[in-house]
């Protein structure tokens, strides 16, 4: 698939802040056996992937097979989010509608970090409300 410059600024323009977003959820999870810190400055070896274990909006376990190679987009949230959540949601959705076909090729994948408030069917419907194909 060959990508346009206006299609790569924004795919860079929702991935930087994604990806940042997942750093700051998963913390210890992908920090490695090293971290140095000091005043302003945290630096570490992260180990970024792996496989997914989830469960979906009807109870089901999920696993990044379940998605079948396609590109995604990982949201890290919470349904209880006042602003950052629903604006950030609402960004990926308008990209993908402006990707047009290519935005069809990527899926949209909405995980909360707050399970004990946020039931599968909950963040279901969350993530349902910001585009047809984003799943929570």
């Amino acid at each position: 698939m060959k990508l346009r410059a206006k299609t790569l600024a924004l795919w860079l323009a929702l991935a930087i802040p994604a990806f940042g977003a997942t750093g700051w959820i998963l913390g210890d999870r992908m920090l490695a056996a090293k971290t140095v810190s000091g005043p302003g400055l945290i630096q570490t070896n992260a180990e970024i992937g792996g496989p997914l274990q989830l469960i979906d909006s009807k109870g089901n376990p999920v696993t990044e097979a379940a998605f079948g190679g396609k590109p995604a987009i990982l949201y890290f949230g919470f349904t209880y989010c006042p602003d950052v959540c629903p604006t950030s949601l609402q960004t990926v959705a308008e990209a993908l509608d402006a990707l047009g076909k290519d935005g069809e090729a990527v899926q949209p994948i909405f995980i909360t970090v707050d399970p004990k408030r946020d039931t599968p069917e909950i963040v279901g419907d969350y993530a349902g409300a910001f585009h047809d194909n984003m799943v929570g």
